[in-house]
């Protein structure tokens, strides 16, 4: 009899999982919504931002945000051809050119 719940218990997870994958596949946009809920919540400083990201919050272009990192005005670093910029890098920016 406990061997019985125990498939019972195993069937049902797998079934669960299943669904969940299944989910995962069906409606990939709602899981990356989600994720992108999740890391929007952190504070700008406490975030890693691509060129795209980093030229939002300047209200200026990607290729505006590379020429003030290759003029040294703003630190960042370059991942394989991309460059990657911390937020509190950007709010120490915005504070020199705010003067």
């Amino acid at each position: 009899m406990a061997e019985a719940k125990d498939e019972k218990y195993k069937t049902a997870i797998i079934t669960a999982l299943i669904g969940v994958v299944g989910g995962i596949l069906t409606h990939p946009d709602k899981i990356v919504n989600a994720i992108k809920a999740i890391f929007a919540k952190k504070p700008i400083e406490d975030r890693i931002m691509t060129e795209k990201q980093a030229a939002k919050i300047l209200k200026v272009n990607s290729e505006d945000v590379i020429t003030i990192i290759e003029h040294g005005q703003l630190k960042a670093r370059k991942i394989n051809d991309k460059y990657r910029i911390r937020g509190k890098d950007i709010l120490n920016y915005l504070k020199t050119v705010e003067k």
